[in-house]
């Protein structure tokens, strides 16, 4: 009886360590989070390895920071402080920067910003986004042609 106990217990242990359930606690203040997906484009087509950043217009929120990288496809699935899956329910501001190295890693000739400055700032960007509970969260934004502005020599 004994081993057959130990035979469910260990795979039920297993998939629960895996989906999620021994994860990190929720610290205090925390809301719920939702699941967010931004898929960034610059002149129609996806754009890689960009940082997306949520800032809401919550003020209780203003401590929680949501944030994402694009893949290939331009998806960028949003965290809550890197830990927790999701945004918590509101309008946000969405941020997006792209940086790009020039010359060898050792001796870069330059780092530039290839996305529009406007898209880098919350007080200038114009892209926003509402999470709500049901429903999909997603949305997708062009940021436009790309820009090459120099940000290190």
């Amino acid at each position: 009886m004994k081993n057959h106990v130990m035979l469910f217990l260990i795979p039920v242990f297993g998939v629960a360590m895996f989906s999620g359930c021994f994860g990190p606690p929720k610290p205090d203040g925390l809301p719920p989070t939702h699941p967010c997906v931004i898929t960034i484009t610059q002149s129609g087509e996806p754009l890689a390895s960009a940082s997306v950043r949520m800032k809401s217009e919550d003020e209780s929120l203003q401590g929680w920071l949501v944030a994402g990288f694009t893949g290939e496809d331009g998806k960028a699935r949003m965290w809550t402080h890197g830990k927790w899956e999701g945004a918590p329910l509101g309008k946000f501001k969405v941020t997006v920067e792209k940086f790009q190295n020039e010359g060898p890693e050792e001796n870069p000739t330059g780092v530039y910003l290839i996305v529009a400055k406007k898209y880098t700032e919350v007080d200038t960007t114009d892209l926003e986004m509402e999470v709500v509970k049901k429903g999909k969260n997603e949305m997708t934004f062009d940021v436009g042609a790309p820009v090459k502005d120099r940000v290190r020599n």
